[in-house]
């Protein structure tokens, strides 16, 4: 998969690598909200999760082998899930990927994302399940995992 292959999914500039974790591990960022669904195609935002994860293992130092994904959750409604998509992004990494993953961090959570992870939490292997941690405010749980203050973009729903 090259870039050109998922510049369209990409475009609105939802999902990219942005610096290391305090355990040096690359750290995918995510926001779903942002998605063009104008544009949105299943098949091809799939590829895109494959090509951003490749990219990322390419971004490893020597010696680590796992990365972070930080999905902001803000403003996530029905209208951004596709349990089809959802369902097929755990296969990418359940069997892709199954020891790439160090760390998915979810939140702010609301309602649609606590029912979205009460059906996927079922699907996915319990090793993964482990993986995925929902927290209501993400910006103290990157704060600590990060080491630094995490982009502004990311909301702060809790003092901290």
């Amino acid at each position: 998969i090259v870039h050109q292959d998922v510049a369209r999914a990409l475009a609105p500039n939802h999902m990219w690598w942005e610096g290391l974790d305090v355990h040096g591990r690359p750290v995918l960022y995510v926001r779903p909200a942002m998605m063009d669904l104008e544009t949105y195609d299943r098949a091809v935002y799939i590829k895109a999760h494959v090509y951003l994860i490749e990219q990322g293992l390419k971004l490893m130092p020597k010696g680590v082998e796992t990365f972070v994904l930080i999905t902001d959750a803000s403003n996530l409604g029905p209208r951004h899930l596709d349990p089809v998509l959802m369902k097929s992004l755990l296969h990418v990494l359940s069997v892709g990927y199954p020891d790439r993953l160090g760390t998915i961090i979810v939140g702010p959570t609301n309602m649609i994302v606590r029912a979205a992870w009460s059906l996927l939490s079922r699907l996915m292997p319990k090793r993964l399940a482990d993986k995925i941690v929902m927290v209501k405010s993400h910006k103290t749980v990157a704060r600590e995992l990060l080491g630094r203050e995490p982009p502004d973009w990311l909301p702060r729903l809790s003092r901290s």
